[in-house]
Order: C-alpha cells, then sequence, then structure tokens
C-alpha cells in the first residue's frame, strides 16, 4: 500500500477543516481498498494452497520432504496406505532406517551429490521396509529445495511403490531365465538370427558347437566363424526362408576346431513378431555319431557278408582239395610201383634181346614199329615227368587246404612262412611274364620266426589281400611299358623282440599319391580303377589284425612303390 508524501503547501492545506476532512476519507479510502487486495490475496492462496494440499493428499504417489540430513519433515497421507505408516510415524526419523541395507549405501551417495552438485535423483530403485516388516520396492525422485540465498535448505519429491512391477519384471526373468535353462538344457543347437543374419539368440550347444562364448557370437554372423564361401550359402538360404516363409531343411559337413569332421542336419523357419520385424530361428543336429553307427553297421554288415564269402569260398576250395586229394594220392601212390615195373620190362626187354638175337617176322615188325631205343629212353622221363606233376599238384592241394582253413573259433598255433608260401602257391599264376609285362620276382627274406598263435585263415587273407594289391600296383607301372627295371615283391619277416613278429612286403610298383594316403582304409575308398578294387580290402585287414591284436603300417612314394608292414604278438 502507497500513501502521499506531505509537503508544506499539503500541510497548509490540511489547516482547513474541510480539506482535513475529504484527505482523511480519501486514505480510509485507499486503505480500504488496499486491505480488499490483500484479502483477495490471501483467499487465492488460501484456495491455491487447499488445491496443492488436495493434490498431494489425494496422490498416488508419496510426496515427502526431507533435511539435507535425509531427516523426514513431511510425508504425505499415501505412506499409510503404501508403507502401513502414519504420517507422523515417520516424521523426525532418519531415511535410512526404513532402506533395505543394501540399499543405503546407494542412497546416501544420492543425497550426497544432491548436497554438494544439486543433481536431481530420478526415479532411483530403492527396497523400503513396510510396517509389516516385508519390503517393498519404490521409485525415488528428488530435487534440491533452496533458500532466498540459493542455499539448498531441504529436499522434496516423491515416491512411487513399483512392488508390482519389480514382481512382474522378476516373474519375466525367472521365466525368461527358465527358457534358457530349457534351450541350454536341449542337445540340439539353437539359433536365432534377424534380418541382417545376426545371431540375436544363441543355446549353449550352439556355443558349444562353435567353440565360442554366448557373448562373442552375439550380434555376429557366418563370415566371423565360416569360410566367406560358406557363409554365403548360409545367407541364401536365410534369404530363402525369410522370403518364402517355406521351411528349409539340408546336411553338411564342417570341420570343427579339433580338426575332426562333423555331420549335421539344419532346419531354419521364419517367425514374425507383432510389429512385422521377421527373424530366422534354426535348429542344428549332430548327426556325426548317427553316421559313425551308421557306418560301424554297413562295415559289420560288410564284413559279416565278406567273412561268409570266405567261409563259403573256403568250404569249396577245401572240398575240391579234398576230392582232388584222393586220386592224387592214388597217382603218387602207384608211381612208385609202376617205375619198378616198367624198370623190370626194360630189364627183360633187355635180357630177351640178347637171349633171342633172331626175332621173329612178327616181332621184328614190332620192334621197327615201337622204335624200343627211344621208348627205352624217353618212358623214364615221362614217369618223371608225371611224378614232378604229381608233386606240384600235391603242393597246390596242401596250399590250398591251408588258405582254406577254418579256425574261427579259437587261435592256433601256425608257421607264418607256411601261410606266405601258400598264399603265393595260389597266386603264382599272376607272378608269370606276360606279353606285355615281365615276370614278377619274389624275393624271400625270412628270419627263424616261432610258431604264433592266431586265425591262420584270416591271415592268409590278409597276405592275399597285400600281396595282391603289390601285384595290381607292378601291373599298373610296367604293363605296357618298356621299362629297364624289373617288377618285384620282396617279403621279409624278422622277430622284433621276445613278444612279436613283423613281416613286411614291399614292391617298387606305382606307389601312392599323398592326396590318396590320407584315405587308406577308408570304407570304399580304393586307388584302383573301375571294377578292380572294392575299398574294403585294407580296412578287413585292418579289422583282423586288430583282432590279433596286432598292428598294420604303410609307406608310400608315388612312382617308386610301397611297403606294407605287419607286426603280431607271438602269443
Amino acid at each position: 500500500m502507497e500513501f502521499s508524501t506531505a509537503t508544506p503547501d499539503k500541510l497548509a492545506l490540511l489547516s482547513d477543516p474541510y480539506v482535513r476532512i475529504r484527505q482523511l476519507e480519501s486514505i480510509v479510502e485507499e486503505l480500504q481498498q488496499a486491505l480488499c487486495k490483500q484479502d483477495e490475496m490471501e483467499q487465492a492462496l488460501a484456495e491455491r494452497e487447499e488445491q496443492f494440499r488436495d493434490l498431494v493428499e489425494n496422490s498416488q504417489d508419496i510426496i515427502y520432504v526431507h533435511t539435507i540430513e535425509g531427516i523426514f519433515t513431511y510425508l504425505s497421507p499415501r505412506v499409510a496406505e503404501s508403507l502401513g505408516y502414519d504420517s507422523g510415524d515417520l516424521i523426525g526419523r532418519d531415511i535410512v532406517s526404513i532402506l533395505h541395507p543394501e540399499d543405503i549405501h546407494k542412497m546416501r551417495m544420492a543425497l550426497q551429490r544432491l548436497v554438494q552438485k544439486g543433481i536431481p535423483v530420478n526415479d532411483m530403485a530403492l527396497r523400503v521396509r513396510h510396517a509389516d516388516g516385508h519390503w517393498c520396492w519404490s521409485s525415488i525422485s528428488g530435487s534440491p529445495v533452496r533458500n532466498s540465498g540459493g542455499q539448498i535448505v531441504s529436499f522434496q519429491g516423491i515416491a512411487r511403490d513399483i512392488t508390482a512391477q519389480k514382481q512382474a519384471e522378476a516373474q519375466s526373468k525367472e521365466a525368461h531365465l527358465f527358457l534358457n535353462n530349457i534351450l541350454d538344457g536341449i542337445p540340439d543347437a539353437i539359433f536365432v538370427k534377424d534380418e541382417k543374419h545376426r545371431w540375436i539368440f544363441l543355446n549353449h550347444a550352439f556355443c558349444t558347437m562353435l567353440g565360442e562364448n554366448r557373448e562373442t557370437l552375439l550380434g555376429r554372423s557366418d563370415d566371423a566363424f565360416f569360410p566367406q564361401s560358406v557363409a554365403k550359402i548360409h545367407w541364401e538360404h536365410d534369404d530363402e526362408v525369410l522370403r518364402t516363409n517355406v521351411a528349409h531343411i539340408y546336411e553338411e559337413s564342417y570341420v570343427d576346431r579339433s580338426q575332426q569332421q562333423r555331420f549335421i542336419s539344419v532346419k531354419k523357419t521364419r517367425f514374425c513378431d507383432p510389429t512385422g520385424r521377421m527373424f530366422i530361428i534354426g535348429t542344428i543336429r549332430d548327426l556325426t555319431e548317427h553316421k559313425q553307427s551308421e557306418d560301424a553297421l554297413r562295415q559289420a554288415q560288410i564284413q559279416l557278408i565278406q567273412s561268409e564269402k570266405m567261409s563259403a569260398l573256403g568250404l569249396l576250395i577245401a572240398g575240391l582239395a579234398h576230392e582232388i586229394k584222393n586220386p592224387l594220392h592214388c597217382i603218387i601212390g602207384n608211381l612208385p610201383p609202376l617205375n619198378y615195373s616198367i624198370d623190370l620190362l626194360m630189364e627183360l626187354l633187355d635180357r630177351y634181346q640178347l637171349e633171342h638175337n633172331q626175332p621173329t617176322p612178327v616181332l621184328e615188325g614190332l620192334l621197327t614199329t615201337v622204335d624200343l631205343p627211344f621208348l627205352k629212353t624217353d618212358l623214364p622221363k615221362l614217369l618223371s615227368s608225371v611224378q614232378l606233376g604229381a608233386d606240384r599238384m600235391d603242393e597246390i592241394v596242401q596250399s590250398l587246404r591251408n588258405f582254406s582253413r577254418s579256425d574261427d573259433h579259437l587261435p592256433m598255433e601256425a608257421n607264418i612262412h607256411d601261410g606266405i608260401n601258400s598264399t603265393l602257391m595260389i597266386l603264382k599264376h599272376r607272378l608269370k611274364g606276360q606279353p606285355d609285362r615281365p615276370v614278377i620276382e619274389i624275393h624271400k627274406a625270412y628270419g627263424n620266426l616261432p610258431l604264433i598263435s592266431c586265425f591262420s585263415g584270416q591271415l592268409s587273407q590278409v597276405l592275399m589281400n597285400l600281396l595282391s594289391n603289390a601285384l595290381d600296383a607292378l601291373d599298373e607301372k610296367f604293363t605296357g611299358k618298356n621299362l629297364q627295371e624289373r617288377p618285384w615283391i620282396q617279403i621279409e619277416t624278422a622277430r622284433v623282440n621276445t613278444e612279436h613278429i613283423q613281416i613286411s612286403i614291399s614292391d617298387n610298383g606305382a606307389g601312392i599319391s599323398d592326396a590318396a594316403k590320407g584315405r587308406m582304409g577308408e570304407l570304399y575308398f580304393t586307388t584302383k580303377p573301375v571294377g578292380q578294387g572294392t575299398g574294403m580290402g585294407l580296412m578287413i585287414s585292418r579289422e583282423i589284425l586288430d583282432r590279433h591284436q596286432g598292428k598294420l603300417t604303410w609307406s608310400s612314394s608315388l612312382g617308386e612303390g610301397s611297403t606294407f608292414t605287419i607286426v603280431l604278438p607271438i602269443k
């Protein structure tokens, strides 16, 4: 309110009673107007205060004021519904007295920033003790209150109950963790990619498959871990699934970190979220063990078939050898008395010629026709040739019997050299010279070997496989070529130590390329032309030697030849 300042002229006028009354009335009127304005202002302030009070007291959040030390000076009535306290119960108490012990440090640091830097607190989540003792979650926001001098004198803010939100988050996190644990427990690799081929979810099996941790893989793509050519194929599959929404299933192989080849089956499908974004969901199943089981089963079947074939062949050979042996032994057994009888006849003819030097015309004609001198010279030669042939047939029959020996049930002591010789006897027709290939020489360097306990029929099969391979290699190198070098096979045997013997079969044939060496022994792999090799001989040989607790090794140089070495236990 403003009042006019008195001057000497005005004082002179005031001496007039009338003027003086008028002046007083004017002053009173001004006072009344000022009082009316003040009443209006106070009423407006009261109304505004009432509005703010209604807002504070009816707010769903707790409104609070506390000192810079953290002592509550005001709490809105909402504190009763949210925390179970009367407002007066907390006035004068430190804010940290109702905080969870693990959150006290966080609150003190926030107060320190408020006091020192005036930095407001925004949505700080704290655990607050309810009046009944359980913990509630509150989101705290606050700002400093300054006096006219700009100094911070207190803090005011709001606290919102977020317990339900935190519980929902915890349940969601628990459900997410539960789902992740389930997915991590699945042995198949599972992944999710975005439209840019980046992995955004991976289970444990996928990380194990690539040998990387999840953090390293997330956000990256195939080209970070596979060759560019392989990654492009993966991306083409992804794009096709995203474009067509048709699941894509295929099989492929890769080399893992341990340099082992793995076989996998991959299935990719498309997924769209509510916003329309598309993702690739993929599963990968490791088929390596399944493939190995299939190969093992196939090998077992092949071995069984081969064993049955060899058994049938052995029975056939044994039967033939038996059938040949009986008449052959009859021939061999009758040759000595036949020789003796012919010698007697020759002696009788000689004696008859001496005593009857005048033959009759009939006898003279017979002597002229028969050519007795030639007959006397040639007949012993014929008998000797028959003896040699019979002996040769006997050797062949014995070799056939050795090769077809049925000993699948129990090992028996056998002479390795007999097995080698029998096998060479059976293969002798392949050693002979051909019009386009010279004779193949056999060099033997036999050591002094004891009898060994073995399945001799099966070992004969191994020797047959190795010697046949050597003959094939020699045919490949020497047939149709005029080489100065002569083809040969060298067979060496030796006693390695008190417990093992060694058989080495070397040749100067075509040899084996470096590319083929790594695949030697694989099922169906062969270096021979189509129709000449089955790819099973070496594999079966190794299986047989494994049964004998033996070992097969080899070395080879392309164009120079190969050496296959067998080591076998004596007992």
